[in-house]
């Protein structure tokens, strides 16, 4: 009776943080698809607003000529500037979809941890679940990993070698 009394107690004190975890899950996913579609959507009128421009030859009679003079060099320089911003704009969008997508997975990965750590609660008799609840607890309450920047690391998880083997005393 008393496990079952704890059992319930950690879920009433999971069940917030799980339904939070849920509900970023969604919207970090949602998140994720309009970056990747305003991305794509920038990356296609950009590709086809320079094939246009490219191959219309009233509109940029420079690239016939050889002559090179202060407004062939603008232009060209302009239109480099222009397709240089537009392009980091693209790879922004891009590398913000997938942190978003990333985080995404990570909420759902916690949403299901919890759903498997009371699962195993329940059904565990006691004190063999001390060593699964540190596991889990650090896993869940964990800083989330963006993906972003390069030193971006979340807390290192034990390995199987490390759960496996006896404490010492």
């Amino acid at each position: 009776m008393t496990a079952l009394e704890e059992t319930y107690e950690e879920k009433l004190q999971l069940a917030a943080p799980a339904e939070c975890w849920k509900k970023l899950s969604s919207h970090y996913f949602w998140c994720g698809v309009v970056e990747l579609v305003a991305a794509a959507a920038i990356g296609i009128s950009l590709g086809v607003f320079v094939f246009l421009l490219l191959n219309n030859k009233d509109a940029m009679p420079w690239l016939n000529s050889m002559k090179v003079d202060l407004t062939t060099v603008r232009t060209a320089i302009l239109l480099l500037i222009m397709t240089s911003a537009f392009g980091y704009v693209v790879h922004f969008l891009g590398r913000m979809s997938i942190s978003s997508f990333h985080l995404s997975r990570d909420y759902s990965e916690r949403y299901q941890l919890t759903c498997v750590y009371l699962a195993m609660k329940r059904d565990a008799s006691d004190g063999k679940s001390e060593n699964v609840k540190s596991v889990v607890y650090q896993s869940l309450f964990s800083r989330s990993d963006t993906g972003l920047l390069k030193g971006d690391h979340a807390m290192k998880m034990p390995t199987v070698t490390e759960l496996i083997k006896p404490k010492e005393s």
